[in-house]
């Protein structure tokens, strides 16, 4: 599949999401999205651990594929709780003990953080590898754009938060803190990405950037998933369109991953 192919498939998806919303419960698409991402993103982090077996056993890229492997598919530990969630089918051993249902239900959540903590590594290792050639690369402008990323995001999360919950009491206590949490870690994935395919394109390396844009996609999109919600709060539209946006997420990263294969199998 190529990145053609990758761009119809989201588009089709996103279309026919949309087109059957109108017709039914926009909540009920979301469930049927989800389930389709969830299966995506399983199948992605395949996709990245095959590409880290063709490298070397000296590559400097295996062991940041490793760890974005390893973000990705703690990811999907993250999403298949949720699909427990999503559906009721909480393990009974889990859902009869209330202190491991706790634990499971407000704290397995931050392998969402914990996932774009571990890809956000990989990333730096990549950006120091390619600096500590020394050939006079220059991040230019992609530094002050993914710093501005990193804090503004966020700090437009909490502001939305404030502004569409006012007066709200939430049994949830922890929801809002996890939500600001997950949109600085996603921005920072995403600037990370930027900077890196600046490197890249310095580099000559064209599919190299692409991928990495790819990533800095992936990234944004899942922030822009939680800036929605205050937006759209209670709304079934809003809860669609977090799920284009994370099934977005998902397209980005398999363009990037194929992309990325296609440049191992040529060396």
């Amino acid at each position: 599949m190529g990145g053609r192919a990758i761009v119809t498939v989201w588009a089709l998806a996103i279309a026919a999401a949309i087109a059957v919303g109108l017709w039914t419960d926009p909540w009920h698409v979301r469930h049927g999205l989800f389930v389709l991402t969830l299966v995506l993103e399983i199948g992605v982090v395949a996709l990245v651990f095959a590409v880290r077996r063709r490298l070397g056993p000296d590559d400097e890229a295996r062991r940041p594929w490793t760890w974005i492997g390893l973000g990705l598919g703690a990811r999907v530990l993250a999403e298949l709780r949720l699909f427990t969630l999503y559906f009721h089918c909480v393990p009974g051993f889990i859902a009869d003990r209330p202190a491991l249902n706790d634990l499971y239900i407000y704290w397995l959540r931050y392998f969402y953080v914990a996932a774009d903590l571990l890809i956000a590594g990989a990333l730096i290792a990549l950006i120091r590898s390619i600096l500590g050639l020394r050939l006079g690369l220059r991040l230019g402008v992609a530094a002050p754009i993914a710093g501005a990323l990193v804090v503004a995001l966020p700090i437009a999360q909490l502001l939305l938060q404030r502004w569409a919950y006012a007066g709200v009491v939430f049994v949830d206590a922890g929801i809002l803190p996890f939500r600001v949490i997950s949109v600085l870690t996603a921005s920072l994935v995403g600037g990370l990405s930027l900077a890196l395919a600046r490197l890249a394109q310095q580099m000559g390396g064209g599919r190299l950037a692409l991928v990495w844009r790819a990533a800095a996609v992936a990234g944004l999109a899942k922030a822009l998933a939680f800036l929605v919600g205050p937006i759209l709060h209670g709304s079934g539209w809003g809860g669609l369109l977090d799920q284009i946006f994370l099934w977005t997420f998902t397209g980005a990263w398999w363009l990037a991953t194929l992309t990325y294969r296609d440049l191992v199998q040529r060396r």
